[in-house]
Order: structure tokens, then sequence, then C-alpha cells
């Protein structure tokens, strides 16, 4: 009676080895006869009359604080907790010391905005715990450079996969310096670790959680289970789908593997040499690693047994992440071995997952040729790192560029007012003072709070964005305190550091202490020289009574001369000064060859709209030649019958027109009739 209550397992689970089956019934069992919810794997259960669905329940637990835990209110998304709205307290196991594996690319091919968005989204985590929360991290990194795909890459380009995974390794990187991705502490690659992967497994087969069989070896799932580990603690949901089982595998021969495996959950740790392949020699004959060992391994080699953070995207949660666990849990003899599981989510374009195929596959290259890195990084900070984006190119990138701008113009009226008003001014505060520095307080605060919940990047945006509102609306009336605008200046370039975005110029400008004066003189001359030339074609201009032309040449200095040199000039209302910013060369540059593009535009479309004018006005014209009883005799591919003033009665195939035909055809002529008049002076009298 109790069995025909409970729900059966997958149809999956049920094909499993007779071994795995074994445990699965007992655990039915234990169920039946015992408390209220039974464990099948990393799944815990729960069953009632009314509801057959599965509740999983997380494994995890928490770090025990001690007197020397470094506590910040840092809680974050452990995706081992599987609910995702209820966030975690961060607890490094050591102090400040933050143990970090993060899985790196597979180089292959070119790097994508996937892979952009993980490691742009957990740069700016990294930056802001070091920075911000004040951790002491040490970040590894792996390289993945033996795979399926490299190794049928580079066979059919008839390279060496060793040559050809470095060069696709450098463009990665290069990408990543182009992003202003740090560099990681400690980068590893699977070709250097081998003599480790191959001692890994032998310490899980001297266990019994690993076997060999015809030349490669397996982990064993059900032995794994049957000894009270957990098995799928990212995912139990996905512990018996049988695509993520085949994907984690690579090119296999499913045939071949069934026969090899003792159950069929079971993954591969040392692949049999195939030819054509690597190969390296190994207790079990010649072979490779598997893709998922190699993380156990080189994580347990450069950082320790139980790590704080591990690190990656979401695709990879299962079978890659669970695996990992399985391997080095069973191997190390702990129920723990990450404490803190993150991933970023899923990034779509336009709606769709990206895909070659659905030729939506945008590169890191492709992106920045019409784009900056910092819009990048902006438009995926606007955006919780741990959720599904969507990326639409003309919506996405709008809603950055008008934040970006917001930024970049704050500070540059910021500088401005810093120039204009020196601390030598009167500094007591009034209350417009009193409510901006408690404006700045209560934003601090908030900021603070929101970096606390799982770092929530859009919130600290948007926190920033007010905060500014709240200064250029203070700075808009005189008598500017000078202390309080460069406190909150400084502060938003400090969070924005933080998150990896530099708007504020932290770059400081090289002092002319101590340089000779050639050194000064090559400096300033190309300023000079084109205050030089303007001051001559003003006076020029001037003596020749021409007030038009020097306005020109005004504009002239401001559009096209200064940007060349990095001098952004804005005009201001008559009888105000104008102000000025240094900057890069080549975004004013960009900037001014963006006006002149729109410019041609709109007068590509005007004369467009013109030429469309232009064709409606003649066919028009040819049109009101047509007299009303012409109309329709001349359209004899629709009619075949018409009465004595042209009317069509009858279409084409000599069945009589329907009355809403003829009701159409009616207002048709009625317009004609109109037409014809207005545009014929003689038509009245014919009509």
């Amino acid at each position: 009676f109790f069995f025909l209550m409970i729900r059966r397992p997958p149809r999956s689970t049920q094909s499993r080895s007779s071994a795995a089956s074994d445990v699965y019934k007992r655990q039915y069992q234990r169920r039946v006869h015992g408390g209220k919810s039974f464990l099948l794997e990393s799944k815990i259960y729960s069953f009632s009359i009314q509801r057959m669905e599965p509740t999983y329940v997380s494994t995890w637990q928490q770090v025990a604080k001690t007197e020397n835990s470094y506590l910040t209110g840092l809680h974050v998304n452990n995706s081992l907790c599987f609910d995702s709205k209820k966030l975690v307290e961060f607890i490094p196991l050591k102090g400040k010391l933050v143990k970090w594996y993060m899985c790196g690319p597979t180089v292959y091919d070119h790097s994508h905005l996937g892979h952009a968005r993980t490691y742009l989204g957990f740069d700016s985590i990294r930056r802001t715990m070091r920075d911000y929360f004040n951790y002491d991290i040490v970040l590894c990194m792996n390289i993945t450079n033996i795979d399926d795909k490299i190794i049928n890459r580079s066979n059919e380009l008839n390279e060496d996969f060793t040559e050809f995974a470095r060069r696709w390794e450098q463009e990665f990187f290069a990408d990543m310096k182009l992003l202003g991705v740090e560099a990681p502490d400690i980068i590893t690659r699977v070709s250097e670790f081998i003599p480790e992967i191959i001692q890994f497994i032998e310490q899980l087969i001297a266990k019994g959680y690993a076997y060999a069989s015809n030349g490669s070896v397996y982990f064993n799932v059900a032995k794994y289970v049957a000894d009270g580990f957990v098995y799928g603690k990212l995912e139990p949901w996905s512990t018996n789908d049988e695509e993520k089982l085949k994907e984690g595998e690579g090119n296999v021969n499913e045939q071949e593997e069934s026969k090899e495996k003792l159950g069929k959950g079971d993954f591969v740790l040392w692949k049999r040499s195939k030819p054509g392949e690597p190969k390296w020699a190994s207790p079990w004959g010649d072979g490779r690693p598997g893709w998922h060992i190699e993380c156990s391994v080189m994580a347990k080699q450069a950082l320790g047994d139980v790590l704080d953070i591990h690190s990656g995207g979401v695709d990879l949660r299962f079978p890659h992440h669970d695996n990992e666990i399985a391997q080095s849990e069973a191997c190390i003899g702990c129920k723990q071995w990450i404490n803190y599981f993150l991933h970023t989510g899923h990034l779509n374009i336009a709606g769709l997952k990206m895909s070659k195929s659905k030729k939506n596959f945008i590169t890191i290259k492709q992106f920045l040729a019409k784009f900056s890195s910092r819009t990048m990084r902006l438009l995926f900070l606007m955006h919780k790192y741990d959720g599904l984006m969507d990326y639409d190119e003309e919506k996405s990138i709008e809603q950055a560029h008008n934040k970006e701008k917001r930024f970049l113009e704050f500070y540059r009226g910021l500088k401005v007012i810093l120039r204009q008003n020196p601390i030598a001014q009167d500094q007591k505060w009034s209350d417009k003072e009193f409510e901006l520095q408690e404006t700045y307080l209560q934003t601090k605060e908030r900021i603070h709070q929101a970096l606390c919940q799982n770092f929530s990047f859009p919130t600290v945006l948007n926190e920033l964005d007010n905060l500014m509102k709240a200064v250029n609306t203070y700075t808009s009336k005189p008598d500017v305190k000078f202390p309080l605008v460069q406190s909150i200046g400084n502060y938003t370039k400090f969070i924005f550091k933080c998150m990896g975005l530099n708007y504020g110029g932290d770059e400081e400008a090289e002092t002319s202490v101590g340089l000779s004066n050639a050194e000064k003189e090559q400096i300033i001359s190309p300023y000079l020289d084109i205050l030089s030339k303007f001051r001559d074609e003003v006076r020029l201009h001037s003596k020749n009574q021409d007030p038009k032309r020097v306005l020109q040449v005004c504009d002239e200095l401001r559009d096209d001369i200064l940007p060349n040199v990095g001098v952004r000039l804005d005009d201001k209302a008559i009888g105000q000064p104008s102000t000025w910013n240094y900057e890069d060369p080549e975004v004013l540059r960009k900037e001014r060859q963006d006006k002149i593009d729109a410019k041609r535009k709109k007068e590509e479309e005007k004369l467009r709209q013109a030429a469309e004018k232009k064709e409606k006005e003649e066919r028009l014209r040819e049109q009101a030649k047509i007299h009303p009883k012409e109309l329709f005799t001349r359209q004899t591919d629709k009619f075949s019958q018409f009465d004595e003033n042209g009317f069509p009665t009858h279409d084409a195939q000599g069945a009589p027109l329907k009355p809403s035909d003829i009701k159409k055809l009616k207002k048709e002529l009625k317009d004609q009739e109109k037409l014809y008049l207005d545009h014929n002076a003689v038509a009245k009298s014919i009509l």
C-alpha cells in the first residue's frame, strides 16, 4: 500500500546497474518503515497523499564561526543550497584568507560574450571582496588544454595539439586583458599535471571508488552513494539526465562504454588512447585524463584539500562540478570539499541561447570592434551576475550607453567644479550641505547592504546614479563647498574601482616637477601651436570685419582641433565661461566621428524622404490623368464585364461581383473622380 503512494524513480534510474538499484531499493524501504523522508543519492524526498513531487533539501553545512573568523556581513547565493533567494553568510575557513578555484576556458576557439559575462562577473566580485571587504584572495584558474574539441580541431588543421591550445590560450588572455580582467594568482594547465592526475586516480581505485575497464578508468557512483556520500549536490534533479551525462563524457562509443561501465551514471577518469590522440603512459595503459578529474587534482595541488570558493558558469553545475565534488570528497575522505559554489547565469541573445547555428554567436573581439570594454562590463553589472540575462544589442547597449553617459558627464562636471571652487573659499556649511551629506551617508549604507547581499551590482549602480543626481543639483547653485564634493567624488570612484570600472580618471597627470625646460616645451608646444594659430585667424577675420567667419573658427577649434590633443571644450550660456576637460584623444575623435555620421544619416534620411515625396507626387500626377470612366476598363486582369459608364460588373473569371466588392470599387471610383477634378482644369466641363 505504501509503495503505491511513493513516486516511482525516473526511468533512467531504473535502468542503472543492479548494485546501484539495490542501494535505491534499501533507501525506499527505509522510507516506508521509518521516518518522514528518505535519502536517494543527494535527493531527500518528501511525500504526501496530495503531492507526489520530490523536494530537494541541501546537505550543505555552514562553516563554524570561531574567534578567528573574519566576518563582514557578506552573504552569497551558494549553489550548494539550491534556493537562490536564500542567501548564506560567507565565512572563510582561515581568517581573511579566501582560497578560490575558478573553472577556466577550454581553449580551441574565440572567446564569446558568454565567457565575457562569467570572467567579468567574477572579476568584479573578486575586486569587491579584496578592495571593499578586505579579504586576502588566492585565485587559481585552470586552462583545459586536453579535450575532445581541442584534439579534433587540431587534427583537422594538422597542428600539434599543444601548440594549437597554447595559441588559443594566448588569445583568451589577450581578450581578458582588453576587458580589464585581472589575471589569476595561479594558472594550471592539464597537460602539466599528468603525474598528479594518475596518482589521484590510483588513490580512488585503492579506496574502491574507481575501477579500470578495458584501458579506461571510471568513477563508481553506486559505491560512493553506498558509503554515505551524496552525489549530485548541485543539481540532484539532473543525475538521471542522459543528455547531460552523455555531454559530460565527450566523444565516446556508447555501446563500448556501456560494456565497460558498472553503472550508467559512472563517469570516466582516464580515457584509453585512440589513434590520432595525445597519450601518456599509465598503470592502465596509454591514455589521457577525462574532463572532470583535472579540476579536482589541480585545485588540490594549488590550494589544498578544502576550498572556500569554487566558481564557473551555471552550465557547468552538472555533471562537471558535481563530478568534481564526488571525486574530491571520495579521495580526500570529507563530506564538504567546497564551502561556497558560485555560478554566473545563462546569457541569451535576443531571447535565444547563443549558438553559431542560430547566427547569434558574438565573440569578444566582435563586440569590442563596435563598443568599449567599459560598456561591456557596465552592461553585465546592470544585471545580477547569477541570473538569466537576455542581450539585445539595440536595447541593451542603449541602456548601458545612457548610464555611462551620465557617469562620464558627472566626472567632467566635477573637475570643472573643483577647479572653480578652491578650498580657500568660505567653507561654513548651510542647510544644503547638511542635506547632501545626509544623502551621501544614506547612500553609502544602502550600497554597503547591496554589496553584502550577494554583490547586488545593479542596486549599487542605481544608488551611485541617484547620488550623482543629488550632487548635480547641489553644484547647480552657487557657493559650492570643495571638501564635501571632493569626498563624494572620491567615494564614487572607489566603488566604481571595486567593480572594475574607471570613470573618475584615477591616472594622475605627470607633474612638471623635475622636468627640464626642453621636456616642458615638448609637452606644451602642441597647445601653444594651436593657440597661436587660432589667434592669427581671429585677428585676420576681425580686421576683415567678418564676424561670421570668427564664429566658425571658434567652432572649428572646439570640434576639430582641440579633440586631437585630448581637450573637450564645452560652451555655456552667453556670459558664462566655457569649461574644459582632458580626455583620451581617441575617445574624443570617435565622439566627433559619431556626430558626423549621425548628421550624415540625418541628411540622407531627409533626401530619402524628399525623393519619396517626389515619387509619390509623380505617381499622383500620372494617376490624375486617367479619366474616371477608364479607371476599371484598363484592369482586364481583374474584370471581364462593365456597364455603360465603365464600372465593372463581373470579375476576371466571369462571376458577378459581390456587394462588398462593389462597395469598395465605388469608393475607389469616387477617390479617382476627386483626384481627376483637382488636377485637371478642364475636367469639370468634361464631366
